[in-house]
Parts: C-alpha cells; sequence; structure tokens
C-alpha cells in the first residue's frame, strides 16, 4: 500500500488470486507481418491514462520474429489498463517511424472471467535495418477417421483451420483456411508468405474460434507440432490433423452402418452385389466395433451353408442311432 495506491505484482498476489492477462505484440509494415529484432515492454495500470502502473514491466522479446507474447498471472478482480512502455515502464506514444495500436487497452477481471486479453501492434512506418524478409509456407492436410479407421467414401463434410500469435488461441492471424473433405479422401490447404516467427496452429469454426473436442463431434490430433517457428533456415513446414468421429457426432451411428455393411450392399435390402464389387471387402480389411455386425464378405455365404450341413449332419447321426436302438431292441424279443 503507496498512500491511497494498492501495488500489485503478477508473481506476488497472494494466493487465490486467479486473475490472468494475455497480452500479444504484432509488428507490421505497409499492412504486412513484418519480422524483426528487437525487445519491447508492457505493464499494466490502473488508469486510463497509464500513469498508475500496478504491475511488473514484462518483456516481449522478438528474436528474428513479427509476434511475442507474455503473460501476467494471479491478479485480483478489477480493471486494468495495457500499455507498451520502456524498460522503466513508462508508457510510449506512437512516433513518426512506428504508429501504436492498442495502446492503453481496457481489460477487466471479473468473478466470472478469470482471463483477459489484449493485443498491441506496432505498425512501423520506416524500414529498418532489423527486418528480415524471408516468407514460408505451411501446408495443413486433414484427414476424416472413424473410431481410428479411415471413413466411409460416402464422407462429405467441412472444416476450418486457423494461425494464431499466442497458445492460448486468442490473436488470430491471416483468414481461416477452408479444408473441404470430398468421398472421405484426405485435403489439403496452404498457408503462404508467411514471416519469420512462430505460429500456432488450430481447428476453428468458420469465424475463427477454436473448437474443442467435447462441441465438436470429433477427437482432433495432430501428425506433427501445431507450434511452427520459421526461420530463415526453416523456410516450410506441414502438418497432419486428423479428426476421428465419435458418438457425440450425430452422424456417427450413420457412417459407423456403413462401416459395418462395408461395400457388399447395395441398399437393396442387403442382396448381394454382383461378385466384381466384393473385391473391395475381404478378411484382411480391419474389423469393426466388437458386438456390432458380424464382418460380410464373399465368405460369409460359406459359413453360412457351412452351419446348415453340420447341423444336416448331426441330425442324420441322430436318426441313425435310434434305428440302430428299435433294431436292437426286436434281435432281444425275438431271442
Amino acid at each position: 500500500m503507496d498512500g491511497n495506491k494498492i501495488i500489485m505484482k503478477d508473481d506476488t498476489t497472494p494466493v487465490g488470486e486467479e486473475g490472468k492477462l494475455v497480452v500479444s505484440k504484432l509488428v507490421t509494415f505497409q499492412g504486412k507481418n513484418q519480422a524483426v529484432n528487437r525487445t519491447f515492454y508492457v505493464a499494466l495500470f490502473s488508469d486510463a491514462d497509464c500513469t498508475q502502473k500496478v504491475s511488473n514491466v514484462k518483456e516481449l522479446k522478438c528474436e528474428g520474429a513479427w509476434s511475442a507474447y507474455t503473460v501476467f498471472e494471479h491478479l485480483k478482480d478489477g480493471t486494468y489498463y495495457v500499455a507498451e512502455t520502456d524498460e522503466d515502464g513508462n508508457k510510449l506514444e506512437s512516433s513518426e517511424a512506428c504508429k501504436i495500436e492498442g495502446n492503453g487497452t481496457k481489460c477487466q477481471i471479473t468473478p466470472t472471467q478469470k482471463t483477459a486479453y489484449a493485443v498491441i501492434e506496432n505498425q512501423l512506418l520506416i524500414p529498418e535495418d532489423d527486418f528480415l524478409n524471408t516468407l514460408h509456407n505451411l501446408t495443413v492436410t486433414k484427414n476424416v477417421t472413424l473410431d481410428g479407421e479411415q471413413i466411409s467414401e460416402k464422407y462429405s463434410g467441412t472444416f476450418y483451420v486457423s494461425l494464431f500469435t499466442d497458445p492460448y488461441y486468442t490473436n488470430r492471424t491471416g483468414d481461416v483456411k477452408e479444408l473441404q473433405i470430398q468421398n472421405g479422401k484426405s485435403t489439403s490447404v496452404s498457408f503462404t508468405d508467411l514471416a519469420d516467427g512462430t505460429y500456432y496452429v488450430a481447428e476453428t469454426d468458420k469465424d475463427g474460434n477454436p473448437v474443442e473436442n467435447t462441441d465438436f463431434g470429433f477427437d482432433v490430433s495432430y501428425d506433427g507440432d501445431i507450434t511452427v517457428s520459421f526461420t530463415e533456415q526453416n523456410t516450410d513446414s506441414t502438418l497432419a490433423i486428423t479428426n476421428d468421429m465419435t458418438e457425440r457426432n450425430p452422424e456417427y451411428h450413420k457412417y459407423l452402418k456403413n462401416k459395418d455393411d462395408g461395400d457388399d450392399t447395395d441398399g437393396n435390402g442387403g442382396k448381394e452385389k454382383k461378385k466384381t464389387s466384393t473385391s473391395k471387402n475381404n478378411s484382411s480389411n480391419k474389423t469393426t466395433k466388437k458386438g456390432k455386425n458380424s464382418k460380410t464378405g464373399d465368405n460369409s455365404h460359406i459359413l453360412f451353408y457351412a452351419a446348415l450341413a453340420a447341423a444336416a449332419l448331426a441330425a442324420g447321426s441322430a436318426e441313425v442311432y435310434r434305428r440302430r436302438r428299435r433294431a436292437t431292441g426286436r434281435n432281444k424279443h425275438d431271442r
């Protein structure tokens, strides 16, 4: 306590204060992301003029990158103003060389909203020696499965993927990319002309909001690192995203039935197709879930007739035995 001022530090707040504020730094030049080698500073203030500092000064390092982030933690409920500062915590203003957007952003921590977000963008107006101009491409491949196996060729769907500047997925960069699955086949999309820096990849809805497995109807897995860092040496990257359809999805049982039925039916009451079409489903195919329909294929009718033959053999043996017993009984009476 300093007079009427409450001095709060993000690393010394009493236990139980759950407030968190994520600050992202962006650097652009002429409307495009611009990688640089610079250290920026940010602090929290209690007033809109950003004169009453209530946090430590935190660094935002862009090391061959155009974005960075930091997190203020253990904050009390209240209103905070986020500002770019010098190393000593004095608020910086826009200049002829740099326009600062989002400087002094108002954020609130409440009992029901414990995490807040702010973005400060430095719009550089003059080219400088630390500008890095290597551009990169990121290719994302989408695949859809059901219970870990490739989904039916009858499946079509649309998915979306986005890039963010922080692992909390609060600040999206660039457009949302659409991935259309047709006939159950995988598809790809590319993010091009990306500046040096680190990007965080996430499955999103069409508006760029990250999806969660519990709401989405798919379990999402990634084959590759969802944190992609581009440098002068690391120029391009690839990532595969697999969506496994779960029972949360309203179409799950529809495509599970397609999988159980295989390719041996043509919709005519389960009648057998011509031999030319049954080669797709044979004993080498993966099995479906336990407790579901039995495996179908060219040998299913053979097993059926084999069972009938076994039953007939058993009935025949019983009849022979019965006749022999009758004959034995008659022989005893004849003696």
